[in-house]
């Protein structure tokens, strides 16, 4: 998943391609991108950056993001199907019209992390309908409060592919 299903505007493009370049690694791009409730402007682009020296490649993100530390946050992933306990760093990034929500883990939860993301880009019609009825009332409406949106969110993407049991904490 190197490329996208969805067409990235040039900022985002050259974003993430100075990105990848700067911290000599590939980008992985998974989520919305990859489907049909991809929101040009609304939803932010979900990428995963896998390495075998975490420590240094944050530090070129960090760098290159010109972020704090602050708004670095760890994460543990229990993957119920792999009988994995996955550790990696979650960034949110939304500058200069890139949204972006940047995940790090080691290089040994590659294979694990791409296989669950696989799994959510090949949801059927109806799931795919629900998550853009669900976007529409959110974004477009502003109907719905964040953390419903979220959790709805979440159970949609679940039931859709299975992964019912997996638990995913940000610290």
């Amino acid at each position: 998943m190197e490329t996208t299903k969805n067409k990235l505007t040039k900022s985002e493009e050259e974003f993430f391609n100075g990105l990848s370049e700067y911290i000599n690694e590939k980008i992985y791009f998974y989520g919305s991108i990859q489907r049909d409730d991809y929101i040009i402007g609304k939803s932010d682009i979900d990428i995963d950056i896998f390495s075998d020296n975490e420590k240094s490649t944050l530090n070129k993100i960090q760098h290159y993001l010109q972020i704090d530390k602050s708004k670095i946050k760890k994460t543990i992933w229990n993957l119920k199907y792999s009988k994995n306990i996955v550790y990696g760093l979650k960034i949110k990034y939304d500058h200069n019209n890139v949204k972006a929500e940047i995940a790090l883990y080691n290089s040994k939860y590659k294979k694990n992390i791409l296989d669950y993301h696989n799994n959510h880009v090949n949801m059927n019609l109806f799931w795919i309908t629900l998550l853009n009825i669900l976007k529409f009332f959110y974004y477009k409406m502003h109907f719905i409060p964040e953390p419903v949106y979220a959790n709805t969110k979440r159970f949609i993407y679940d039931k859709a592919t299975g992964y019912e049991g997996d638990k995913f904490i940000i610290l």
